[in-house]
């Protein structure tokens, strides 16, 4: 692009930005478009680059875009001092807690993207960088997402999926995906080893117990043996954190 076109880029984004902040909602393409008075194409693409950059969320069945919890991690060393929220905090402690890596990740679009992620202070420990998509069907945190989803959404999460090019396709076994969702709703956890990542285990957890369309997801994950052989000791001590955090109301 021309130096004008790029400048000109650089404003809609930050207009789509501002765009959020004055409406304080998830909106559509059309609704964006309306109020910036822009052409359909150009909304369009802008919208899907930010959201393959990871700074807008998607969601593929309502149809409607927001701003990222990366978008907001950008702005954490304005002021003097940044005071952690409770998100911050809940890492934290599940970080300490168990020694292992441990993500927050959303659900962007079809795929999974991981928000923020505390490195294990194991020998061992998995390294993951913020940005990172994992498959919606073919990952514990995509099924521990899609628990919180109805069947019928689910569903058609499936038949998006099945459309994707070839080279990013996964082909849902819905059969069984009903099985280990059954399993992750009745346990309110869930917990796969090789799935995403080979040799490499993980527990997730919804973070909220209303059936929220697009939850964020709490990961604990590490090398399988390591996870496998502290699988029980991990869940009870991060429900114990959780239910601290929800009698506490630092928990929506």
């Amino acid at each position: 692009m021309a130096g004008d076109d790029i400048v000109k880029s650089a404003a809609r984004v930050f207009a789509v930005l501002e765009l959020f902040e004055a409406e304080q909602r998830p909106m559509t393409a059309t609704a964006i478009e309306r109020a910036l008075s822009w052409p359909q194409s150009s909304t369009l693409a802008l919208l899907k680059t930010m959201v393959q950059l990871g700074y807008l969320a998607f969601d593929p069945l309502e149809r409607r875009y927001e701003p990222s919890l990366r978008l907001s991690n950008l702005g954490r060393w304005v002021g003097a001092r940044f005071v952690q929220g409770h998100l911050d905090d809940l890492v934290r402690q599940v970080g300490e807690a168990t020694g292992e890596t441990v993500s927050i990740v959303g659900q962007n679009d079809l795929w999974m993207e991981f928000l923020s992620v505390r490195a294990g202070r194991n020998p061992l420990t998995l390294n993951i960088d913020p940005g990172t998509h994992a498959p919606l069907f073919g990952s514990i945190i995509g099924l521990v997402a899609l628990s919180c989803r109805s069947d019928r959404e689910i569903a058609e999460l499936a038949q998006r999926v099945r459309k994707l090019p070839a080279k990013s396709r996964e082909t849902p076994d819905m059969a069984h995906t009903a099985e280990e969702i059954a399993a992750i709703r009745a346990a309110g956890h869930g917990v796969g080893y090789g799935r995403y990542i080979a040799s490499v285990g993980a527990i997730a957890w919804p973070l909220r117990q209303e059936r929220d369309p697009r939850p964020l997801i709490l990961s604990v994950a590490g090398p399988t043996e390591m996870i496998r052989e502290a699988e029980a000791t991990i869940v009870t001590a991060v429900e114990k954190i959780l239910a601290g955090h929800r009698a506490s109301k630092s928990w929506p």
